[in-house]
């Protein structure tokens, strides 16, 4: 989902000559006869070679990455409640494609000016069944929630989590003519999409949950899109 946008699939406010800027993935491996042992690694290699020692390492890596996960107050849930998010989610990341037109079509059903940020074209002369059969929109949808499940799945890793909304709310500060605040609009959408799909497994306890979650995702989104239209010069800092 690297690059995806998440609620917006508008033009970029760049020019057309400008380019996106892109992260080299690619990693070379290096040949094998170049692998030579030095005596400058001999004290790993002696370390990682003692099970013991190796164990120990483990151990305390996932001390550390505890210890961050437990101190970050950033996702105001518990671990228990964390635990029923991630199971609650899977019903939701199994019938994505659905999840995510449903958001879309009672979004825009419910606000027909917002279609103008989108290139569905003119949702407004179509009604809610044309609107689910619209294969743009069922392809927004599903890559909508792609990244939704990605920043889920990783709520006990608060960093990757918010590493990845901060990205997405960075791409859309450059989208034309949007706001911030657009962010706020998708929330009604959303728990209805998500209402609709569990059904009987949403119950009051995974609605508490799934409010708290989404607040924090939406107002990380709105807060990151925000600085970074302060920052392009885009939006004066108020």
């Amino acid at each position: 989902m690297k690059g995806s946008k998440l609620f917006c699939c508008c033009r970029s406010k760049k020019g057309n000559n400008e380019k996106e800027p892109v992260s080299p993935f690619g990693v070379k491996q290096n040949n094998n006869n170049d692998l030579k042992c030095t005596s400058s690694t001999e004290p790993t290699k002696n370390l990682l070679s003692n099970g013991e020692g190796l164990k120990k390492v483990n151990e305390k890596e996932v001390a550390d990455n505890s210890n961050k996960n437990i101190n970050d107050n950033r996702v105001p849930l518990t671990e228990r409640q964390k635990f029923l998010l991630v199971k609650n989610w899977k019903g939701i990341s199994r019938r994505a494609r659905d999840a995510g037109t449903n958001l879309f079509v009672q979004l825009l059903s419910e606000h027909q000016e917002l279609g103008d940020y989108f290139i569905f074209g003119n949702v407004k002369a179509k009604d809610k069944y044309e609107m689910l059969a619209d294969e743009r929109i069922q392809n927004h949808g599903e890559a909508v929630m792609r990244i939704l499940d990605s920043v889920i799945t990783s709520v006990n890793d608060p960093q990757e989590m918010f590493r990845i909304l901060e990205e997405q709310g960075k791409q859309h500060a450059i989208k034309k003519n949007f706001k911030p605040e657009l962010f706020r609009e998708v929330e009604d959408a959303l728990f209805y999409s998500i209402k609709l799909i569990l059904d009987e497994r949403y119950t009051d306890n995974m609605d508490s949950i799934y409010r708290i979650i989404m607040k924090t995702v939406l107002k990380t989104l709105e807060d990151s899109c925000r600085d970074e239209m302060i920052r392009l010069g885009l939006l004066k800092n108020q």
